[in-house]
């Protein structure tokens, strides 16, 4: 994800981990141009995060991206 990051964005994201109760949530959010939503984007990177993310953390993703993008992960201590 870092790698695309550096290549698409302006050169600025910013990771930030939250520890919940009973979760952790991970937000990456670059600077980029954005990408369309409407189309199904289906890019290497993403089908290896999702996997991580619902296969091994056992966890949920939401992206949004307009002028810039915003990925919001979200996976349980047992993901871990």
């Amino acid at each position: 994800m870092p790698t695309n990051m550096l290549l698409m964005t302006k050169g600025e994201f910013l990771f930030h981990l939250k520890e919940k109760s009973d979760h952790f949530e991970l937000i990456i959010e670059d600077n980029g141009k954005g990408f369309d939503m409407g189309k199904n984007v289906q890019t290497l990177g993403l089908k290896i995060v999702r996997t991580l993310v619902y296969g091994q953390l056992g966890g949920e993703m939401r992206m949004q991206s307009r002028e810039k993008t915003k990925y919001t992960i979200r996976f349980t201590r047992g993901g871990l």
